[in-house]
């Protein structure tokens, strides 16, 4: 059975990225559109897009041509969205690159993405300098604040009078690719998405139908910009008029300091965050009343914690659901927000959910792969066709690996990770599930569940615990656990102390990381 958004279908506008952003900048003149909050720096709309005017003429002259791509290699920061709009004038497409990659990791993206040239932080320049010699295609790389040996983004940049800003470049925004981040790697290598101007359009768009009201919001975000969630948010402010507080670290003082400084309304966040700002003994310090909205993504969020955050800050907690692949899939009206859902499907999307296994169509309520389309999609993984023929079947769908369902409202409820879920003598167990469970005892502060081999079960479910008191014990949180599930899904593996859950930047558990540690371990 198919089931096509309840939401009313947007019109869009096949338009490019940079033209779209920059034509509506015009109106916002003088108001101020970003603020660094780690470097104390800021910009307007006027000076936004003066920048990128700047920063496409001197690309331009230094031949970036359509079709090329530009590496950014960076923290958080006002250049970013910058560049993201000026490669798109020239014709470029954007990769996004994790700065805390070292050589080797950063060597296997260029080598796929083939970058023509790349801005980083100065103290990333020597990653990439050892590595040009197994980069033809890399002509120059540029860095933020400058090297002895480069020429710095400044330099480049601010001394450019835009007079060589491309004018004739054709976008056809369907086909031609705006941006290439990658995906997590958490399930194999990295993949480069191919995603169109016409992707982020619909980012822009469905977000600003759905979502807020952009020209009376301040933002706060910490989520790293070279991740969906992060770059597609800075282009949205930038779009809707939004002024965007952001970091490049996260820290639950410094967010209530800034909530506080500059009357944030709406703080974008991801789980691990909020378990902390709920943990936190300071916000009886500052003043957080205009904070209204936390939209959360990028990993499963237990509705224990999302009470509590709400509770706690008088706040609407706002669930959001895509993946690099697919931005987003569903949207949150705080004010008709089902229990347990991520959301409403997004308009001018369809879904549908099979059993993993046989591939059928299930029903109502039914729990298995979500399958989606929609103008979101990516256009397939770079030269990877075998990649992109496992995920985009030949009926166009595209495969999310996430298992869940629908309602007849057409509110989604993800489950877990295929890939993630447990099998224990053939029933199959949610880690998300246990997981949330475990986060509503009052001395746990942080929770991962796996799946351990074992031989005549197939695997057990084990818990690796971040304990708030060092007197609980791994035999009460195994008798708490089995007074609440099913026979099934006790934590029959045991459960293991640690001091921290491994954890990617944007907040997903590293479950390989928790498998690569040694099984007799009692405290990490």
């Amino acid at each position: 059975m198919v089931k096509k958004s309840p939401l009313p279908d947007l019109v869009m506008p096949e338009v490019a990225v940079h033209e779209y952003v920059l034509d509506r900048m015009k109106e916002y003149g003088d108001d101020k559109a970003m603020v660094d909050y780690t470097r104390k720096r800021s910009m307007t709309f006027r000076e936004v897009r003066e920048q990128v005017i700047k920063c496409a003429s001197a690309l331009h002259r230094r031949g970036l041509r359509k079709g090329e791509v530009v590496a950014i290699c960076a923290t958080n920061r006002l250049e970013y969205g910058v560049l993201l709009l000026a490669v798109s004038a020239c014709g470029g497409i954007s990769t996004t690159c994790n700065p805390l990659y070292q050589e080797a990791e950063i060597l296997q993206q260029f080598k796929l993405s083939k970058p023509s040239f790349a801005f980083c932080e100065a103290d990333i320049y020597p990653r990439i300098k050892r590595i040009t010699e197994d980069l033809p295609t890399l002509r120059e790389v540029f860095t933020f604040g400058g090297t002895s040996d480069s020429i710095s983004y400044e330099t480049l940049v601010l001394r450019d009078d835009g007079k060589d800003y491309p004018t004739s470049v054709k976008i056809y925004p369907k086909d031609d690719l705006f941006i290439l981040p990658y995906s997590s790697g958490t399930t194999g290598l990295p993949k480069g998405v191919m995603l169109s101007h016409y992707n982020l359009i619909y980012q822009i768009i469905a977000t600003s139908a759905t979502l807020y009201q952009a020209r009376s919001s301040c933002f706060y975000m910490v989520v790293p910009m070279f991740h969906t969630f992060g770059y597609s948010m800075t282009i949205y402010h930038l779009a809707m008029g939004a002024l965007n507080v952001f970091d490049s670290r996260f820290d639950v003082e410094r967010v209530l300091q800034a909530i506080q400084e500059h009357k944030v309304s709406t703080f974008t966040a991801v789980p691990p965050m909020m378990i902390l700002m709920t943990q936190t003994k300071l916000l009886s310090k500052y003043d957080v009343s205009s904070l209204k909205r936390v939209p959360v993504g990028a990993a499963p969020t237990a509705q224990s914690l999302i009470d509590t955050m709400e509770k706690m800050y008088s706040v609407s907690v706002v669930p959001c659901y895509g993946l690099t692949e697919m931005v987003p899939l569903s949207m949150t009206d705080p004010m008709v927000r089902k229990s347990m859902s991520v959301g409403i499907i997004s308009p001018n999307t369809v879904i549908k959910v099979i059993d993993p296994d046989t591939g059928k169509e299930l029903g109502v309520g039914e729990d298995g792969e979500i399958l989606a389309k929609g103008p979101q999609m990516l256009k397939g993984y770079l030269r990877n066709p075998e990649a992109t023929a496992r995920t985009i079947d030949k009926d166009g769908w595209f495969h999310t690996g996430d298992i869940g369902h629908y309602d007849d409202d057409g509110n989604l409820y993800i489950v877990d990770r295929l890939k993630e879920l447990i099998k224990y003598k053939g029933f199959q167990v949610a880690p998300a599930e246990l997981e949330a469970l475990l986060l509503t005892h009052s001395q746990i502060k942080d929770v991962a569940v796996i799946g351990i081999p074992d031989s005549s079960a197939g695997e057990l479910p084990k818990a690796f615990v971040v304990r708030g008191n060092t007197s609980l014990t791994e035999s009460a949180i195994i008798t708490f656990v089995e007074g609440k599930v099913s026979n099934y899904k006790r934590l029959r593996g045991g459960v293991q102390f640690m001091s921290a859950i491994p954890k990617s930047p944007s907040g997903k558990i590293l479950r390989r990381e928790l498998r690569k540690l040694p099984v007799n371990t009692s405290h990490i």
